[in-house]
């Protein structure tokens, strides 16, 4: 027999061999800019109707212009937040997604550090502490 394209290995060539994809590579796809991109741990509930969530992981890219809607993350007082940026009549607010948190109008003590690019949720979350017995 001879060897196969997928290495030193005799026998007849995988048919899955023709779909192999290049390895996946989770920072190229979603980090434009490795300089000025970070990661940054979720924690409460003030974005879940943005569908971010306690522990979430957040890919945060600094930029020089933030727009109307984009949610970001802000200084208050050396308190970092999440938030979506509103633009209006009456000036510039900080606006969670979770109706229990009041919006932040935005003054000379607000620093808007970034924008938040991907939030990257752990669904098993929920399951680390059940001890319990599969259901399948």
């Amino acid at each position: 027999m001879e060897s196969t394209k997928s290495g030193n290995f005799t026998g007849f060539p995988s048919p899955a061999e023709e779909y192999r994809q290049a390895e996946l590579n989770l920072q190229s796809l979603l980090v434009r800019s490795p300089l000025s991109t970070f990661f940054v741990r979720f924690e409460g509930d003030a974005m879940t109707g943005e569908k971010i969530f306690d522990q979430d992981l957040l890919i945060i890219e600094r930029g020089d212009e933030y727009l109307d809607g984009q949610i970001v993350m802000a200084f208050i007082n050396g308190q970092r937040l999440i938030r979506k940026l509103r633009r209006s009549e009456d000036g510039l607010w900080l606006c969670p997604a979770n109706e229990r948190y009041a919006e932040i109008a935005i003054t000379e003590d607000v620093q808007i550090f970034g924008r938040v690019i991907h939030s990257i949720t752990h669904h098993l979350r929920k399951f680390r502490d059940i001890r319990e017995r599969p259901v399948c």
